[in-house]
Parts: structure tokens; C-alpha cells; sequence
């Protein structure tokens, strides 16, 4: 065995191979210059919002501050819609205070989604496990020669041969099973002691098994008695391993001996290696365990504010209805091509009855539209809605006071929807007597427009009950198979017509309250002369409130204004997805691209100079657990080689400033081109109960109203948030609905959405690829490796062998 002047000589007198690769990580580690005054850049206050874009992602920032210039937040734009109902469980569903297996499963795949670092971004149909996992098992450790060198002298040294004598006798072993011996004596004795004192317990215990005081009194006698000598023969044992064996050195030689210098990399690959948990194909193959904080955020994303669908808006459900009206029409005439096929008398009656009660609605209400225009029709439907609800019904209004001040009312609500909908006709100003004419002729009584509509309807069900029956019987059923689908067509279109009435009775009375609300109210007795199209009254309450709902405690309530110079900018925000089919500057516009219109067109077409937007929202911010994934170990990147050659990292600290601004979008191209792993999703922030409240010019409603319906049907975004309708029939799932009365358009999306991410920078990637010269150096260092066959050699089997110098 070579002497200690050798063995010293070999730990302080590295290999010209080590020398290289020190002094390549001593390059590497000298990449990094300071940041100029970059601190202050990350933390300075925002500039002024030049577009829609910056005030949202501005006011988001400044309600969740966040001082780490080496995280950033990312706008999800559109945002993506959770689905409440999918994600949450029943609290009698946890097990031990924990989530159930698919909620599990469910939220740890919405949050493993990986985005790009980006001041705009998108999930990139990637995850973040994958990303990590490959990350990682593309490094390895740069071996440490001083230290594979230094913990060979140490095992060579523990595997010394030494006499010794035990129990009177001379014994040669090894210098670690010596320290072995000693320290299972002291062990022992210790074990031995203890185990004696649980069996006296239990005997005491049992000798006197109605009287635990004095079973612990003779316990307490006989420790008094027997524990020293026990206590001494311990002492006596440590003694001893102290005498033989120097502790302290002892440790330190174990703990070098356990030292690794791969900076916990191996640990990191088994942990992301083990995590992956194998589901069935229905909820996507595999997942990796990820928890959000707080626990409890899935069932706190359900909406709290009431959803408000078209209800609010009259002449949206007019024109709904009028469509259901239309499409009766053309069922009759379905009806009556079907009728001659059928030999059955009551059916044929029936028809008849269906195809008479329909010409004598459509002839009602065309005389009654051409005699007054169908916004006067429709402003008086209104307020009979609105006073029948509150049972007081227009026929009982018998002052001439009341009846002027509803007039007026009326004409109002008259030009204001000839404004909002001019090919409807703008109505002259009426007296009460028109008034009560088209109120006649639209409310009660025998010929009226009403009982038109009603007779319509209680004829079709009279045909689909007569079609019905008549298919009871096995013949005709047998051959007229097809008839069935008709019948239950049929049904379907008178339902929608009973409801669609209902609905623009609730509609009238909702936007009534909207627009004689107690703000309007004070504001007419201050200024009799206002104009209440000019007032901000209509949608006051349409913003989301926290109190709303226990749950929502940890919700931020935030507000945002944006003004028709924000939204009309050319400037944009950097974002990943530039070059793709979705602008940054598309305020409103369809999935697929159909229906597009940009903040800059909105603007010009929809809105007045003076007019702003108004967003109100609730929001919380939700930490993502990841406890499978080790990212420290991305910062000793210099001790490691890389075996892909696209970096993870730039070798320079990334910072949130360097991607803001006109210069920020080179470098955003460039990371997200170069670099294979440059930051990670920490947090994602959610939102629910969205309201969107923007003036708009009143000659324009009805062609907004018209691109807004569009635009939802189709799918897409408004502003950052995504207004794609769901499959679901719930109301609280349907992601954006939206209605344009009086001069607003108020749209709101009550179903949660993540609107953005906060993600960290990895920090500088300085790992070498490896090439030819690194793998020599690699190989050099292993060798050492070579020399532990001879670790449990004794000296006389290791003669012979060449050693190296």
C-alpha cells in the first residue's frame, strides 16, 4: 500500500486532464456580467398602458407584485375555460382529508401544461413534466477527480488489516469491522438495557394489575437499584470506541465517503422517473402527480354571480322570437306536405285548424308592425311586460298625469331602439291613444295579437297530439315510421316559442330596472334635461362582487378601465405566437379566424372619442406543487455535460425586462428558437364572474350585436378572454354571453378561465456538450473507478498489480 507522502502527493497534484476541465467551468462561470441597473428595470413602476393588451396585464401586475426580476408574468391569451363541474369534488369525497383519485388526475394535467415564456403566450401542447424530463436526462456529472482520488486513499485505509484482541483472544480483521465490533458493543449494550426495563414494567404491571401506583413504585425501586450498573457498562462500551477510534475524523471520513458530485442529479432523474402514473386512454394515459396552492382551488373556481344570458336584453329576445316564429311558419308548411299522405280526419282537421291560426297571427302582427313600426310595437310590449309583472297592467292607468309620464317613457324607450336598431323603424312620437291601440291589439281579446299567437300555438299541439295518437297503432306506426321525427320537431318549436315569450317578459323587466335605475332616478331630479343615453346607469350592477359567495374570500376584486386611444393603438405586446393566424391586437374574433375584429376597428366602428371599456373580474393566484421535480439542480449546470446540443438556458441570467419593450421581441425569438427549457410554469392566475361593460355608439348596436353572436358562435376570444361557448347545458359553464341595449354592450363570462401564468427563468445554462475532448476527461476521471477491484485485496494479493503514480 502506498505510503501517506504518495497518497498526499496524489490528492494535491491533479492530471493535466483535470487542470483542462477545471478551467473550462472557471471559463463558464466568468460568463456572467453584471446586470446594469438591471434591478431597477425589473421593479420599476410600469409605463403608462399604450394598448388594451398592457392596461389588462398592467393591472394585474399591480395587484399581484412580484419583485423577482427572474420570474414573469405571461398573459394566456385567450384564456383557457375550466370546467368547475369536471375538475371539483364533494367534500364526502376525500379520503383522509384528500382529493379524489380523477380530480387528481384532472387538475395535475391542466397545471402540468407548459407555456413559453412570453409577456402573451399560449399553452404550446406540451407539458412540463416532459420538458423537465428531458432537461434532466440529457445532463451528467462532470466528475470530480480530487475526489474520486481522495475517497480511494480513504476506502483503502478502512480496509487496513489490524491485530486486535477481543474476549482474550487475537483476532486480525479489517480497521471498518473493528470500528463495526466496537460500535455494536455499545449498541448492543444500550439495546439490552432498554429491553430490560420494558420487561420489569410489564411484570410490575402485572403483579399488580388492579393498582398501577404501586406497580410504578416498585418500578421506581428496582431502577434505583439495577440502573447504574447498566448505565456504567454503557458508558463503558462508548469509552472504548472512543479510545480505539478518533469520532470526529471517523465522521468526516464517512461523510466524504458519501459525498457525490452530481449536485443531487441522480436523485432528480429517479424522482421524475418514478412519478409518472399510468390512467386509462378516457383521462389521458399518464399524469404526474402536481398539486395546486391552496389545496381547495378547484372548488372554489364554480361562478358566483348570477348568469344573465340575453335576458337583459328585449330586443335580442324579439328577434329570437321572431326567428321561432318564423321557423313555425315553415313547419306549417312541412305540415301541410305531409297531410296529404296521411288518411286521418282529426289529423287533417288539425293542420287545417295549425295552417289558419298561423295566417291569422302573421296577418295581425304584419298590420299592426306597418301601422306603428315594429320598435314602437316592441318599446310598448315592453312596459305591458313590465307593469303586468307588477300587477298593475297598462289598462288601469287612468290619470292624465300617469299616462303623460308614461308616454314619454314609451317614446323614449322608442327612439332610443329606432337609434339602436334603425331598420326596425324609428317611431314617430305617439299619444296615449296609439299607445292604447297597440297595447289592445297586443294584449287580451278576441282577435288580438296575443290570442293570434296563442291560438298558434295551441293549435300546433292539438296536431302533434293528434299525430301522435294516430301512430299508436302498430300499422301506422309500421308505416309511417318517419312521422314521428316531424311530431317531435314540431314540439320542439312550440316550446321554444312558449319559452322565448317568457323569456322577453323577463327581459323587459330586467332592462327596465337597468335603465330607471335609482342612479338615472337621482340624476333626472338634479337635471330634468339629461340624457340618460349619456349615463353610465344601464349595467351598474353587472360586475362581480367577492361577497357574493363564502368561497370567494381568497379572490381578488379587480376593476380595469380602457380608453378608445388603448384600444386603437397599432403598438402590441410581444408575444410567442406573433406569426401565427391570432393577432395580439384582435379584441374580438372566432377560433377559426372567420370573425375577426381588432381593437383598432372596434374602436372606429363601435365607439365614440370619449367612451371607455370597463372590466371587472375576479381573480386568484394558484402556486403549482411539483413535488417530482428538483429545479435546483439547474443551478450547478457548470459541473455538468450535456449530451443534446440545444442549450436548456441562455449561459446569462434571464430577466423579466429583457422581453418588455420594442427590443424585447428579438430576444424573445431568440430564446424561445435557441433554447430548449428556458423557464417554467410556477403559478397560474384564474379568473371567473368576467363582466365587460363598453359604450358604444347606439346607431351601431344592431350590427355589434350581430358580430358578437358571430364571433361566440364560432369560438375565439374578447379581449383576453376566451368567449368559446362549451357543450355543456349549464348556463354556468357556457363560458361568454352578451347583450347590446341602450347605447352598452354589457358580455359576461361567468365560467373560469386561467388568464396567465407567472413562470421562472432557469438560471444560467453553462453544462458542456459533450465532444471528443470532454469525453476523454470523463473517461480519465473514471478510471480511478478501476482501482476499487483493489479496495478488498490485501497487500500480498495486490502484489504484482501495476499501480498508478
Amino acid at each position: 500500500m502506498p505510503d501517506s507522502e504518495k497518497e498526499a502527493a496524489k490528492v494535491a497534484s491533479p492530471e493535466a486532464s483535470s487542470r483542462t476541465a477545471t478551467a473550462k467551468q472557471d471559463e463558464k462561470s466568468a460568463k456572467t456580467p453584471p446586470r446594469p441597473n438591471g434591478q431597477a428595470r425589473a421593479s420599476a413602476a410600469p409605463p403608462p398602458a399604450q394598448d388594451f393588451s398592457e392596461a389588462i396585464y398592467n393591472a394585474i401586475i399591480a395587484s399581484f407584485a412580484n419583485k423577482n426580476p427572474t420570474q414573469m408574468f405571461c398573459l394566456c391569451w385567450p384564456g383557457t375555460v375550466l370546467d368547475a363541474g369536471h375538475l371539483g369534488w364533494e367534500d364526502a369525497e376525500e379520503t383522509a382529508g384528500n382529493m379524489p383519485e380523477r380530480a387528481l388526475i384532472r387538475t395535475s394535467q391542466i397545471l402540468d401544461q407548459y407555456v413559453p415564456p412570453a409577456p402573451i403566450t399560449q399553452p404550446d401542447g406540451t407539458r412540463v413534466s416532459d420538458r423537465y424530463k428531458q432537461a434532466v436526462s440529457q445532463l451528467g456529472p462532470m466528475p470530480s477527480l480530487d475526489l474520486i482520488r481522495l475517497q480511494e486513499i480513504i476506502r483503502e485505509r478502512l480496509q487496513t488489516k489490524v491485530e486486535v484482541v477481543i474476549d482474550g483472544k487475537d483476532v486480525t480483521m479489517r480497521l471498518v469491522d473493528y470500528f463495526d465490533y466496537l460500535f455494536q458493543q455499545w449498541i448492543r449494550a444500550k439495546q439490552n438495557w432498554g429491553k430490560l426495563q420494558a420487561e420489569m414494567r410489564a411484570k410490575f404491571k402485572a403483579d399488580n394489575p388492579l393498582d398501577s401506583t404501586r406497580a410504578w413504585d416498585e418500578y421506581l425501586a428496582w431502577y434505583a437499584v439495577n440502573a447504574d450498573g447498566h448505565i456504567q457498562e454503557i458508558n463503558a462500551k462508548y469509552d472504548q470506541l472512543v479510545v480505539e477510534f478518533p469520532l470526529t475524523a471517523w465522521q468526516d471520513a464517512i461523510t466524504v465517503l458519501d459525498t457525490s458530485d452530481d449536485g443531487g442529479l441522480g436523485e432528480a432523474k429517479q424522482l421524475v422517473r418514478n412519478a409518472v402514473i399510468p390512467v386509462p386512454y378516457q383521462e389521458g394515459m399518464n399524469y404526474y402527480p402536481t398539486r395546486g396552492v391552496p389545496y381547495s382551488w378547484p372548488k372554489e373556481i364554480k361562478p358566483s354571480t348570477k348568469f344573465i344570458d340575453l335576458l337583459a336584453d328585449p330586443e335580442a329576445q324579439q328577434q329570437a322570437l321572431d326567428v321561432a316564429r318564423t321557423q313555425l311558419e315553415l313547419e306549417i308548411r312541412t305540415w301541410m306536405a305531409i297531410i296529404p299522405q296521411i288518411d286521418d280526419a282529426t289529423v287533417k282537421a288539425d293542420a287545417d285548424a295549425f295552417q289558419k291560426a298561423g295566417q291569422a297571427f302573421s296577418d295581425a302582427q304584419s298590420t299592426l308592425i306597418k301601422t306603428y313600426t315594429e320598435n314602437a310595437v316592441t318599446a310598448v310590449k315592453i312596459f305591458c311586460d313590465v307593469m303586468e309583472s307588477r300587477g298593475d297592467p297598462l289598462s288601469s292607468v287612468t290619470g292624465s298625469n300617469e299616462q303623460k309620464a308614461l308616454t314619454d317613457e314609451i317614446n323614449d324607450l322608442g327612439a332610443n331602439l329606432g337609434k339602436s336598431e334603425p331598420s326596425k323603424g324609428v317611431p314617430k312620437a305617439m299619444d296615449w291613444a296609439m299607445i292604447k291601440d297597440i297595447a289592445d291589439q297586443v294584449g287580451t281579446g278576441q282577435g288580438k295579437l296575443v290570442d293570434a299567437q296563442q291560438g298558434l300555438i295551441d293549435s300546433g299541439w292539438a296536431l302533434a297530439g293528434a299525430a301522435t295518437k294516430f301512430l299508436e297503432t302498430d300499422a301506422n306506426r309500421i308505416q309511417f315510421d318517419w312521422l314521428d321525427a316531424y311530431v317531435k320537431q314540431l314540439e320542439t318549436k312550440l316550446a321554444a316559442i312558449e319559452r322565448l315569450e317568457r323569456q322577453m317578459a323577463s327581459a323587459s323587466n330586467v332592462y327596465y330596472d337597468y335603465l330607471y335605475s335609482p342612479e338615472n332616478e337621482k340624476l333626472k331630479e338634479e337635471n330634468p334635461n339629461v340624457d340618460l343615453n349619456d349615463t353610465n346607469a344601464f349595467g351598474t350592477n353587472s360586475f362581480p362582487n367577492k361577497l357574493d359567495y363564502p368561497a370567494n374570500n381568497r379572490w381578488t376584486q379587480l376593476t380595469v378601465t380602457i380608453s378608445k386611444d388603448q384600444l386603437s393603438t397599432s403598438k402590441t405586446m410581444n408575444t410567442y405566437f406573433d406569426r401565427m393566424q391570432w393577432g395580439v391586437n384582435l379584441f374580438l374574433g372566432s377560433g377559426g379566424g372567420t370573425t375577426e375584429v381588432s381593437g383598432t376597428e372596434f374602436a372606429e366602428r363601435f365607439m365614440q372619442a370619449s367612451d371607455e371599456i370597463q372590466i371587472g373580474f375576479l381573480c386568484t393566484k394558484v402556486l403549482i406543487d411539483r413535488a417530482w421535480m428538483k429545479p435546483e439542480i439547474f443551478a450547478h449546470t457548470s459541473d455538468f455535460f450535456r449530451t443534446l446540443q440545444k442549450p436548456l438556458a441562455p449561459d446569462t441570467q434571464l430577466e423579466n425586462y429583457q422581453f418588455m419593450g420594442e427590443k424585447g421581441e428579438e430576444k424573445l425569438l431568440n430564446v424561445l428558437k435557441n433554447y430548449s427549457f428556458p423557464a417554467y410554469p410556477v403559478a397560474v392566475l384564474l379568473a371567473k364572474d368576467v363582466s365587460i361593460k363598453v359604450k358604444v355608439d347606439m346607431a351601431e348596436s344592431e350590427a355589434l350585436r350581430s358580430t358578437s353572436k358571430s364571433v361566440k358562435s364560432q369560438g375565439g376570444g374578447f379581449l383576453v378572454f376566451s368567449i368559446s361557448r362549451s357543450e355543456s347545458a349549464s348556463s354556468e359553464e357556457d363560458s361568454m354571453n352578451s347583450y347590446v341595449m341602450n347605447g352598452q354592450m354589457i358580455a359576461r363570462a361567468p365560467a373560469p378561465q386561467i388568464i396567465g401564468y407567472w413562470t421562472q427563468f432557469l438560471p444560467p445554462d453553462r453544462s458542456t456538450y459533450i465532444d471528443e475532448t470532454t469525453a476523454r476527461d470523463i473517461a480519465e476521471a473514471i478510471s480511478f473507478v478501476g482501482r476499487l477491484q483493489n479496495a478488498h485485496a490485501t497487500p500480498a494479493e495486490r502484489k504484482g498489480v501495476p499501480q498508478k503514480g
